[in-house]
Formats: structure tokens, sequence, C-alpha cells
């Protein structure tokens, strides 16, 4: 009889207690399950119209409109998985209920933290590419110059030299490699490009509210130090606001401003650096900006959770799911830990606009 600690049910309620590792940016891809088993990822890329609704007279019939299908997005979801390597000691006494003491209790819970932690890196890094438009990771593994709206689902190893990818569906033109004028130099127009971009976002996909400005702080500082922000609010006021983003954005130029400072470090016998040799790649690569919608619905942003590669999950099970594998009769080392299988969809690429590389001029 497995031990109380060691039942799936309990670990998967133990990974969703230890949720301290909070991903900066879980709240652009809003999860759902897949609508059916299988590990396929599926979707239409989208345009909407940017008419208005037509006039007609009272009881006539109503107009026809195009459906907003302008594509189709469709690869296979990746899985990632890892096993909690417990101590024999605590394997061997989860063979009967209520075995374990307040020590092997305490490592099995620090063991699932790492777990979430780990697979939640792989989330974030999967978001990442989604939203920068293939920014993050080129084919070699670093940071490309003109990303093309290419994202990678896995990277070159020893096994697999050609990486896994797929396109995003981005038009060229969401695909920037240079402002207007360097965001470096204090004298640019910064929100001249904003508009351009904002602009382009409503043309193309026909979504008006693109004011979600995301960066890390290497361009909020080229912002900070522009004249056009200093000769409106004070910079102090703007370095404060910094300071105190728990849940609220700075607003500058009439946008709101996302700084996402964080990163991944890795495996380097299976990534490559975007410096080089720090061992780590931020998840808002250095002279990126996004401007998009902040709005998951509209820009149709969903991180699909498919059904677990486990024998006995259930149709209808989805996301996170832990196995636990350490009944008496089995002859190997028993084992126990999560799988996930998943990707992320995008169906109105065009309501994001990616600036690839502000300090360079068009």
């Amino acid at each position: 009889m497995v031990a109380l600690e060691l039942q799936a049910v309990n670990l998967e309620a133990l990974y969703t207690k230890f949720a301290s590792y909070a991903s900066p940016l879980a709240k652009y891809f809003t999860p759902l399950g897949a609508t059916g088993p299988g590990n396929t990822i599926s979707y239409d890329i989208l345009s909407y119209r940017r008419s208005m609704s037509p006039l007609t007279s009272y009881g006539a019939p109503a107009t026809v409109g195009k459906m907003p299908t302008v594509g189709n997005v469709s690869y296979k979801a990746i899985t990632t998985k890892q096993k909690m390597d417990l101590p024999l000691e605590i394997l061997r006494n989860a063979r009967d209920a209520g075995s374990l003491n307040a020590n092997e209790r305490a490592h099995v819970a620090r063991a699932v933290i790492q777990v979430r932690m780990n697979i939640e890196r792989r989330l974030d890094w999967l978001r990442a590419q989604w939203l920068t438009g293939g920014a993050m990771l080129s084919s070699a593994g670093v940071a490309p110059v003109e990303p093309g709206g290419t994202a990678y689902l896995d990277v070159p190893s020893l096994s697999n030299s050609t990486p896994l990818s797929v396109g995003l569906g981005y038009t060229a033109s969401h695909i920037d490699a240079g402002a207007t004028a360097s965001w470096a130099t204090n004298t640019t127009d910064i929100l001249a490009d904003l508009d351009a971009a904002r602009a382009k976002i409503a043309l193309d996909s026909g979504i008006e509210n693109a004011t979600r400005v995301i960066c890390n702080s290497v361009v909020w500082n080229y912002v900070l130090r522009n004249k056009m922000v200093q000769s409106s609010i004070e910079k102090a006021n703007a370095i404060a606001a910094r300071g105190a983003m728990q849940g609220q954005l700075p607003v500058l130029f009439g946008y709101e401003w996302d700084v996402i400072d964080s990163y991944i470090p890795f495996d380097d016998e299976t990534m490559a650096t975007d410096t080089g040799g720090l061992g780590l790649f931020k998840l808002i690569p250095d002279n990126v900006v996004i401007i998009t919608t902040a709005d998951n619905i509209r820009a149709g942003r969903i991180l699909r959770e498919c059904k677990p590669d486990d024998y006995n999950a259930a149709d209808s099970d989805r996301g996170i799911y832990p196995w636990s594998d350490v009944q008496a009769e089995h002859p190997h080392q028993p084992s126990t830990g999560f799988t996930w299988t998943g990707g992320v969809e995008c169906a109105v690429p065009d309501s994001t606009y990616i600036y690839t590389d502000v300090t360079h001029t068009s």
C-alpha cells in the first residue's frame, strides 16, 4: 500500500500548493485544456474585419461578413517529464500508509518544489518564444539578429541536430529589425515608434487596443533617459513607479509598461547562451520591445494543455499529471514524479508588433 504522501492525488495537491515560482509571462497566456485527447496543437490564424457593421433597412436581410480565418498552425505538443529522485529509505518506508516521518515528508515536499520550478521554467521558455515571435532563440540556440516569427520547440543537441520548430504565422511587417531611430539616443521620438506599431496592429489584425509594452530594464532605462519622458514627468517618479511595480504597471506615453528581467539558467549540454558565457537566457532579450494587447482573448493567447502521456491518465485529464510507482511487487527501483504535455497558441499573431533591436535604426 502506498504511503499517503506519495499517492498521486496528494502529489498533485503539493504541486498546486507550492506555487512560489510565479512566471511573469503567465498572465499573457490563459491555460486551457485541449478539446480532445492526443498531443497535437492546431489552431486558426485570425485577422478580424476592421470596418463598421453595415447599415440595412428595417426588415432587410443581414449582410454576410467573411470569417476571420486566414491560416492555420499545427504542431506536435512537447512533453516534459521529471522523476523525483527520492532516497531509497523513503521509498522503502512508503510501502505502508502513513509510514513517512516528518523529515521524510519535508524531503518529499522539497522534491515537489524542485520539479514545479523546473517544469514552470520550461513553460516560461515556451511562453517567451511565442510572445517575442521567436526573438528569444534561433536555430543555433542563440539570440538571432532578425527572427522570422519561428519558435523552437527544441534546440540542437547530440541527439537532435535539427531543432523542432513551428512558424507562428506572423506577417513579416510585424517583426521589425530596428526602430525608426535608436532608443539609446535621448532625443529619439519613441512615442512615434509605439504609435506606428499600434496602428499597424489595428490595420492588420483588427485589434485597436494594443497599449501594452513589454521590455526588460535595459530598454526601460533608455526610455527613462529620453528627453520627451523627462520633460513630461519627473524622472524620480518614473523610477519610483518602476520600483513599485507589484501588479501595477507604470504608464508612459499612454502605454502600460511591463518591465521583465527574469531569466532561466540551463544545462550547457543542450543549449547555448544568448551572451556566449553566462549560462542563462533572458525571457525578454536586451533590445527587444513588444507592443501588444493585454487581452488574451482578443489575441487568442492560450497555453494549451494536452492529455498526459501516462498509461493511467484518463481521456479527460489535462495539465500536470503525477505518477507514483511504489508498489511492493515491482522488482525495479520504484519511482514517482510528474509529466506535462502541451504547447502555446497565438491565434492573432498580428495583434503583436516586435522590435528586435531598438538600438538599430531601420
